[in-house]
């Protein structure tokens, strides 16, 4: 399961986001500009953490684990 967070969202931070994300055994949470919704932001930021776990079952290739959940 991937989340894809805005790195600057004012409803819940992704640092906060994480405490409850990590309690999912297969989630992995990517970081990316944008607020709280970072897809209206900058779409393809979005677009290549998705691509990569679509293709791959992993986070983005360019950042593999900026927050690896175990």
């Amino acid at each position: 399961m991937l989340f894809v967070w805005g790195r600057d969202d004012v409803i819940l931070s992704p640092t906060d986001a994480l405490s409850s994300i990590e309690h999912i055994p297969t989630a992995h949470l990517e970081e990316v500009p944008g607020g709280h919704n970072p897809w209206f932001d900058d779409p393809a930021a979005c677009a290549t953490p998705v691509h990569a776990f679509v293709t791959t079952g992993h986070g983005a290739e360019t950042d593999p684990a900026p927050h690896p959940i175990p």
